[in-house]
């Protein structure tokens, strides 16, 4: 392999996943804001000497703002257990987010790792296991409506309290319409849409970009990886760094739209071009994006 297409890869791969890893912190004690919004009575069922309660840590939900949470750990015993705060974040899906007709949002993240270690939680002690999590940062929510959210527990981890919330009206990140576009179209039900944390330009592109990365089987014998680009103004379908080549697909109000399609995701969908194309409402008649 060329030295430079070497280099590229891994740069890619280190920008794909860039903020995708979740670094564990050691010392609770300094969440203790968070405790102090603890209900008594608003505690999940406890499991194993151990109880969770999910916290609201915004005062309103609006489309496309912020939209944090907490969750903290009980020891409900009369003796010291162990706990490792990594438990509670190291999954997908953790957090179950439902929409007002029970049906569960779609977790738009890709693959990622946790750093952490096991430590003791005292008895009748409250630690946080995480605060200000975003959860715009993990679902598509592009409606307003009545939501609710739960810790579904996992690992030592029982199951949180469920929360209710309300989302005013607000303006979507635009990647989630794309995911939003995206997931009622697949062929089968290995493939998924991720994003990244950040947003992203290639080598030989001369604009930032956003990136929808369509996955089918990761990690599994025969995976492949498809990615989706973005742009504000036509851009380069050329990397010039390693000749890769990006199609053009077409146009629409959002901005212009290049995918890259290894020859084996055309054995599992033989029409992606034409079906995102038509999701997406591309117009490909002009060669503006050439």
């Amino acid at each position: 392999m060329d030295i430079r297409r070497y280099i590229f890869t891994i740069l890619l791969a280190a920008l794909i996943y860039q903020g995708n890893v979740f670094a564990i912190e050691e010392d609770s004690n300094e969440t203790e804001e968070l405790a102090q919004l603890v209900e008594d009575d608003k505690w999940g069922e406890p499991n194993n000497g151990l109880a969770t309660q999910l916290i609201s840590q915004n005062e309103e939900y609006t489309v496309g703002k912020p939209m944090k949470f907490g969750l903290v750990l009980k020891n409900i015993r009369d003796s010291v257990k162990q706990f490792d705060r990594q438990e509670a974040i190291a999954c997908c899906g953790l957090l179950m987010v439902k929409s007002a007709d029970n049906n569960e949002l779609y977790d738009k993240r890709g693959p990622y790792q946790t750093q952490g270690a096991p430590q003791p939680i005292e008895a009748g002690e409250i630690v946080t296991l995480f605060e200000n999590r975003d959860i715009i940062d993990e679902y598509v929510i592009i409606k307003s409506g009545k939501y609710t959210i739960q810790f579904r527990g996992g690992g030592e981890f029982p199951p949180s309290n469920i929360i209710e919330f309300e989302v005013k009206p607000g303006t979507p990140d635009e990647r989630d319409f794309l995911i939003a576009s995206l997931i009622d179209i697949f062929p089968d039900t290995k493939w998924r849409a991720t994003v990244t944390k950040r947003r992203f330009s290639p080598a030989g592109r001369k604009e930032e970009l956003n990136l929808v990365i369509l996955n089918r089987g990761f990690m599994e014998t025969g995976s492949v990886r498809v990615m989706l680009w973005q742009t504000k103004s036509p851009a380069e379908v050329i990397d010039e760094w390693d000749n890769r080549k990006s199609d053009y697909l077409g146009k629409n109000a959002s901005g212009y739209f290049y995918i890259e399609i290894p020859s084996k995701a055309l054995d599992y969908w033989p029409k992606i071009k034409e079906d995102i194309a038509k999701s997406l409402k591309l117009d490909s008649s002009s060669n503006d994006g050439h």
